[in-house]
């Protein structure tokens, strides 16, 4: 297809297409074509650098995607952008937030809000032999990738797979902590959604301007009461969410034991499966340890407790908060010959960080992480 200017009127292989006017948009062309239907859009997208007139503006909005296009000196500059309404903003960060963090993922887009519209605009320069439609599906998909980069920045993402008989239990402890949220938080957008597949359970937290670091240690302190290395009391002063916590748990209990009943009557060699009811709540405790402490929360409880049982841990804990590299290693080999279990232990989660990543992680953890004995 080939596009061709006859007393302006535009001709599209020769058959009648679009009138053309003087540019009453900007100053890049004197003349220019309203695009005005997805149809007209879909044509003129379909064409190259060869089949586009210079000189010419092409200019249209449609559905909420501006095109905004031309070709100068064998050279096609195509600005698209893409009008995202606020009207009805439900997101739990502010538009503001949203630009600032849209600049951060995508250097070269300066996103603007203003007139109750967030403006996410993209200048491009067109190959010879690529097609514009080629580029308005980049566009899209670079705005669609950068919008779900910014609200997974801003959102707390826990995973955790139960076992049949902990499944209603661990999905009710979730939920309450969404009830805690909200009473935290009750003048911000903060939000809690549980996602079951079969017995994997997604707990998907987003969290206003600012607030994710918060939330992530109200989390983890939350995690802490559930897997019984903090008291209820000293999580929460709030009479109610004292009786309301202690509640949760004992009914976490019921509701295993309720589960473990069930499963045994529809399947008969499950019985012989069953372990105690204390043996099943520590397992669903050790769950939520997993997955809703942090890294670096699980090695300062590990050694804490550890502190307890050896004189050569409170030397290492010493050592490593001095920095001196030579002890800690020295101190890291003792123990691995005096308490190997201990070692192991500290070794595993030495591990797991490295398996996952660093961000976040305390300057002492990163110290031991470094110099910890092979």
């Amino acid at each position: 297809m080939r596009l061709e200017n006859r007393n302006d009127i535009l001709y599209l292989d020769k058959i009648k297409f679009k009138s053309i006017k003087d540019n009453i948009v900007d100053d890049d062309c004197e003349k220019m074509v309203e695009i005005e239907t997805t149809e007209e859009l879909e044509i003129l997208l379909n064409l190259n650098e060869n089949d586009i007139l210079n000189n010419i503006l092409f200019d249209g909005l449609l559905n909420d995607i501006g095109y905004h296009f031309y070709k100068k000196e064998q050279c096609i500059i195509f600005k698209l952008f893409k009008v995202l309404p606020v009207e009805d903003w439900n997101y739990s960060i502010s538009p503001k937030e949203y630009c600032k963090l849209f600049k951060f993922y995508f250097a070269d887009c300066d996103p603007i809000y203003e007139e109750g519209n967030i403006f996410v605009e993209v200048v491009y320069f067109v190959d010879k032999n690529e097609r514009l439609k080629d580029t308005e599906i980049f566009f899209l998909n670079e705005i669609g990738n950068i919008h779900k980069k910014i609200f997974q920045h801003c959102n707390i993402n826990k995973n955790i797979e139960f076992p049949p008989e902990h499944l209603t239990a661990g999905i009710s402890i979730l939920q309450y902590f969404g009830k805690l949220l909200q009473e935290k938080y009750p003048n911000e957008k903060v939000s809690v959604s549980i996602k079951q597949e079969g017995l994997r359970v997604t707990m998907i937290i987003e969290t206003p301007d600012g607030k994710k670091e918060e939330i992530e240690e109200y989390l983890n302190r939350y995690g802490m009461v559930i897997t019984n290395q903090i008291t209820p009391q000293e999580f929460t002063s709030n009479p109610i969410q004292l009786i309301e916590l202690k509640q949760e748990l004992r009914e976490a209990q019921n509701k295993i034991l309720f589960q473990q009943e069930l499963l045994s009557l529809k399947d008969d060699t499950y019985k012989n499966r069953i372990i105690s009811l204390e043996d099943e709540v520590n397992f669903l405790r050790k769950e939520f340890s997993e997955a809703l402490l942090t890294n670096k929360e699980n090695i300062e409880i590990l050694l804490s407790s550890l502190l307890t049982k050896d004189k050569l841990i409170k030397r290492l804990t010493k050592s490593i908060e001095k920095r001196d590299i030579t002890e800690t290693k020295q101190l890291l080999l003792e123990l691995k010959k005096e308490d190997s279990k201990g070692y192991v232990s500290l070794k595993e989660h030495i591990d797991n960080i490295i398996v996952g990543n660093l961000t976040n992680t305390s300057a002492w953890l990163e110290f031991l992480i470094t110099h910890f004995s092979k």
